[in-house]
């Protein structure tokens, strides 16, 4: 693994490490179980999950940024004010 991956230390077991599996990534990543994996390889899917963003932060960030794209493009066309 990578320096920079994520770990878990069991403080009841003299604080070994841990990776955490797949599924655990997805979930404290706040993917959805329905987002679907099966076209990459294992090793990609993990890729995919630890260098993504949290999903309810991306779902944030993309509504802002289309109500600032939509506000911007409604003031070009004089729409507003």
């Amino acid at each position: 693994m990578a320096k920079d991956s994520v770990v878990i230390q069991d403080e009841q077991r003299d604080n070994n490490l841990y990776f955490p599996s797949k599924p655990m990534m997805a979930k404290l990543m706040g993917i959805p179980k329905e987002f679907d994996f099966s076209t990459t390889s294992q090793t990609i899917e993990s890729e995919c999950i630890g260098q993504s963003i949290e999903y309810p932060m991306h779902d944030a960030i993309i509504k802002k940024l289309k109500e600032h794209l939509l506000f911007a493009h409604a003031r070009l066309n004089n729409r507003l004010f």
